[in-house]
């Protein structure tokens, strides 16, 4: 019986039934299409609320991922410019980056060939490798000190001027040393040498010679003074005379003017 009615429409129940049965049914009808127009718009508010937390999120989502790669390429930079002052300091303590000896701790070394630049780019140290190694100190547009090895496997330094021009340099190989100084009219040349000249100390103008001072390998020391044209015009030292060492002064030109005789001479004697 209960499967029958389930059968009989809606309407056909009602119009069997009493009036105050179907108004009740028809309020309680009223009731749940009310109760589901609430539960459609709020489920509908609760549709928007969703999208837009959802928008927010992605919005977030973004923003978050823009912060991560600004703080990334930061902390890049921040590591780069970290390793770049180990570096630094690794070469201030010694070339091989180890001071107490042994094996160097990893990350103790610096291979070359590299450059140090300032904050604007400019290079203020260089290093290059190779046979001849170099050390270049200074901004590429003024001064610069360059300390390296040379061909035959001595020192070498070279100092430049704010116009990037060479003013001083010093060299040394097996047994031999020299320092050079320069201006734009002048130099003095200062070196020393057991299998040559001894010591010696040269004046120049431009490229003529104008004083020499010398201590000879037997240690015989001289002075040799020259005119403007670099011709000798006095000289004075010790020599063997006789079995005995004498000082000697000779002035010169080596003939007078109108006569063939020889220069001006002042010997000591035995």
């Amino acid at each position: 019986m209960p499967r029958l009615l389930a059968l009989v429409p809606l309407s056909f129940i009602l119009a069997l039934a009493p009036n105050a049965v179907r108004a009740q049914t028809l309020q309680s009808l009223q009731n749940q299409i009310t109760r589901l127009d609430a539960a459609l718009r709020k489920s509908d508010s609760t549709v928007k609320s969703l999208e837009a937390r959802l928008l927010k999120m992605e919005r977030d989502a973004e923003q978050d991922d823009q912060d991560l790669s600004e703080e990334a390429e930061k902390a890049e930079q921040e590591e780069k410019l970290a390793s770049l002052e180990r570096r630094v300091g690794s070469l201030e303590r010694s070339p091989s980056g180890n001071r107490g000896g042994g094996s160097a701790p990893a990350g103790g070394r610096v291979r070359a060939p590299f450059v140090v630049e300032d904050a604007d780019g400019s290079v203020i140290m260089r290093v290059t490798g190779g046979k001849s190694p170099r050390l270049v100190v200074g901004d590429d547009k003024g001064g610069q000190v360059e300390l390296g090895t040379g061909s035959a496997g001595g020192g070498v330094v070279r100092v430049r001027d704010a116009t990037n021009t060479d003013r001083a340099f010093i060299i040394a190989s097996d047994n031999f040393g020299q320092f050079r100084a320069t201006s734009e009219s002048h130099s003095a040349i200062l070196m020393a040498s057991s299998a040559d000249h001894g010591a010696t100390l040269a004046l120049f103008k431009g490229d003529t010679p104008s004083a020499r001072l010398r201590s000879g390998v037997q240690g015989y020391g001289a002075l040799v003074l020259a005119d403007p044209s670099g011709d000798p015009t006095m000289f004075a030292g010790a020599q063997q005379s006789k079995g005995c060492q004498v000082g000697i002064v000779k002035v010169g030109p080596r003939g007078r003017p109108g006569t063939l005789g020889p220069a001006s001479l002042l010997q000591g004697a035995c």
